[in-house]
């Protein structure tokens, strides 16, 4: 996931997310790839089942000081261990 990450754009409500896309396409017989840049924000709500799905996302988040209140390191851990119920 960390690939295709450009940029995080943290927020009171919700996390503003662009990324970065490879689209493979072909034109004249010619097999290529495009980047494709799409922004999206993604709600509070959202953003913690994001954050439950993808824990390493969630350690970047809280090296940079977001959620801090919320979840700390060791609680990410945790979640992102494969046995987390």
């Amino acid at each position: 996931m960390a690939e295709i990450i450009e940029r995080i754009e943290l927020c009171d409500d919700g996390i503003r997310m662009a990324l970065k896309l490879t689209v493979p396409c072909s034109q004249a017989g010619v097999r290529t790839s495009s980047l494709v840049g799409v922004t999206r924000f993604v709600p509070l709500a959202m953003t913690a089942i994001l954050l439950l799905l993808a824990p390493k996302l969630a350690i970047r988040l809280a090296r940079g000081g977001w959620g801090a209140h919320l979840l700390d390191l060791r609680s990410i851990g945790l979640i992102a261990r494969e046995d987390f119920r």
